[in-house]
C-alpha cells in the first residue's frame, strides 16, 4: 500500500476528518489532501508525527516509500545553531532548485542541504551566522556554481518558533515553501517560479522580478506583492474576504469572480511595482 493510501486509511479508521488530522499534527487540511492524493509527501517531522499519532512504526508507515525516500539525496549536509532569545532572522540563502522554510518546536536554527549530484556538501557548503545583536543573520557562502545549485540543490531551513520575531529571506530558487510560521513580518525576496505559503500567520511581503505562481493555503495577515515587469497569480483560500490596493506605475490588480472584495475585510492584498499585473483567485 502506498503512503498516500496508508494515511487515508489510518485517518478514516481513527474517525478523523482531514481537518482534524491536520490540527493534531499542526498542518493544514490542504497538506493532508496533498498527501492522501499523492500530490505531495510529508517531511520527516510530519512522518514521525503520523507514526506517533497512529501508534505505527516508521518502517510500517513508510514500507513501499522507504527505498525511494532513502534515495532522495545521495549527498547531504546539516548544520545547526543554538538560539536563546526572540530575534529577527535575516537569511541570504544563495541559489537552489527548491527551498523550504518552516518553524518547529525546538531550540536551534537548522539548515539541511541535499543533492543527487553535488558531492562533499559538508566541505563546500558553508554557513556564516552572526548572532551578536538582536538579529540572527545567516549567509550561505559556497564555491559551487549558481547554475549547478539552481538545478541540483535542495535546502530546508527550520526555525525555532518560540524565538521568531520576524523573518527576512533573500534567495533565488525555483520553488519556495514557507509553512507553519507565526511572525510579525515575513519578507521574501525571491524569484521563485512557485511560492507556497501554508499555515503562516502574520504579514507577508513578497518581492520578485519574474512571473510567480503564489499559492496561499492560509490567509492570516496582509500580503504585499512587489514586482517589476511581471505577471503573477495569487491563489487564496475560498471564502476569505479581502481588501485590495494597487500602487506604482502601470500596475494592474485583477480579482476573479470567486473572490469577495470588501472595504472592511480584515486582510489586505496589495500590489506595488512597475509594469506589473497580479491576478487574485
Amino acid at each position: 500500500m502506498k503512503l498516500s493510501e496508508k494515511i487515508r486509511t489510518l485517518r478514516k479508521n481513527a474517525g478523523l476528518s482531514q481537518e482534524q488530522l491536520g490540527e493534531k499534527i499542526n498542518v493544514s487540511r490542504q497538506a493532508i489532501t496533498k498527501w492522501e492524493s499523492g500530490d505531495g509527501l510529508p517531511d520527516i517531522y510530519n512522518i514521525v508525527a503520523l507514526s506517533n499519532l497512529f501508534s505505527i512504526t516508521l518502517d510500517e508507515l513508510m514500507a513501499q516509500e522507504k527505498a525511494v525516500a532513502d534515495k532522495r539525496f545521495l549527498y547531504e549536509s546539516h548544520v545547526e545553531y543554538d538560539i536563546d532569545r526572540l530575534c529577527k532572522f535575516d537569511m541570504n540563502l544563495y541559489t537552489s532548485a527548491d527551498l523550504t522554510i518552516r518553524a518547529y518546536d525546538g531550540e536551534k536554527l537548522q539548515l539541511y542541504a541535499g543533492s543527487r549530484e553535488i558531492k562533499d556538501l559538508d566541505k563546500l557548503f558553508k554557513v556564516k551566522a552572526d548572532d551578536s545583536g538582536r538579529s540572527f543573520d545567516v549567509d550561505i557562502r559556497t564555491s559551487l556554481a549558481k547554475t549547478l545549485c539552481s538545478k541540483s540543490l535542495s535546502l530546508e531551513v527550520l526555525l525555532p518558533q518560540k524565538y521568531i520575531k520576524s523573518i527576512e529571506v533573500a534567495a533565488k530558487t525555483g520553488n519556495m515553501t514557507v509553512r507553519q510560521i507565526t511572525a510579525q513580518m515575513i519578507e521574501l525576496d525571491t524569484n521563485a517560479r512557485e511560492l507556497t505559503i501554508d499555515d503562516v500567520h502574520g504579514t507577508v511581503d513578497i518581492t520578485g522580478s519574474q512571473d510567480m505562481q503564489i499559492t496561499c493555503n492560509t490567509l492570516d495577515g496582509d500580503i504585499s506583492v512587489n514586482q517589476t515587469g511581471s505577471v503573477s497569480h495569487l491563489i487564496i483560500p475560498a471564502g476569505v474576504d479581502i481588501r485590495t490596493r494597487c500602487r506604482g506605475l502601470n500596475t494592474r490588480l485583477i480579482t476573479a469572480d470567486s473572490v469577495t472584495v470588501t472595504p472592511d475585510a480584515p486582510y489586505q492584498i496589495e500590489l506595488n511595482g512597475f509594469n506589473s499585473e497580479l491576478t487574485i483567485g
